[in-house]
């Protein structure tokens, strides 16, 4: 009997933590210097003033950037590059998404692409 009560217990805890997931849809996001992305969190609750956003670096602390539903960042820079978080408080408790790498490719990427164009064409002339 009391096998029953801790086997029913930790399903019920199971699907408790199942039902308050925390998504992050995207896993890792790149985009280019100047462009615009927007983070998504689902949460199953509609309580949209309980979600917070955090931005994590390499060895820096996590740092609060906002507490809106769809996080949009605009012209993008490489500053912007990092791990974002969501956070939902509900019930006493913190639960957090895991995590969305934002990769942003800097004007690096942009030269190499002109000079491989520019490569490219100066050879279709000599041919």
């Amino acid at each position: 009997m009391i096998r029953l009560c801790v086997t029913l217990i930790m399903l019920g805890k199971v699907y408790t933590t199942h039902a308050n997931a925390v998504v992050q849809p995207n896993l890792t996001m790149a985009a280019a210097v100047g462009e615009t992305v927007t983070l998504t969190c689902i949460h199953p609750t509609d309580d949209f003033s309980s979600i917070f956003w955090f931005r994590h670096t390499v060895g820096q602390q996590p740092q609060y950037i906002s507490c809106v539903y769809k996080l949009p960042k605009r012209n993008l820079s490489p500053s912007d590059a990092g791990t974002y978080y969501c956070a939902v408080a509900t019930c006493g408790e913190i639960l957090f998404g895991n995590g969305t790498r934002l990769d942003v490719q800097g004007d690096a990427y942009r030269e190499v692409l002109v000079y491989v164009t520019g490569s490219l064409g100066l050879s279709l002339v000599y041919v």
